[in-house]
């Protein structure tokens, strides 16, 4: 996207608050090397967040513990807060960047 990409801000929330603490969090979003915010927060909060863009999540047993299943949709919101739109995987790269795109231009 160029420049404007830096007019985007990548918010990523962690849905396992039980694991996920504020530093590996952190961590993990520095791996990608972008402008990005890591979010995580007491099991309510998180269940907040989830329910009020809908995602679904389930933990699952796996051999030495657990994994969080869940939505794997990017939500694109602008910078009033609002719902625009949501990058499927389904979506195609140019169908994702001109969601990109529509919503820069807000």
């Amino acid at each position: 996207m160029g420049a404007d990409g830096e007019k985007l801000q990548i918010v990523f929330v962690s849905v396992d608050p039980e694991i996920d603490t504020p530093a590996s969090v952190g961590a993990y979003v520095d791996l990608f090397r972008a402008s990005m915010i890591g979010l995580t927060g007491t099991p309510a909060q998180v269940a907040a967040i989830a329910d009020a863009y809908r995602v679904v999540t389930r933990r699952c047993r796996s051999p030495g513990g657990y994994n969080v299943d869940h939505s794997t949709a990017v939500f694109l919101v602008d910078s009033a807060g609002r719902y625009v739109d949501s990058i499927s995987p389904l979506d195609n790269d140019d169908a994702a960047l001109a969601k990109l795109r529509r919503l820069i231009a807000k």
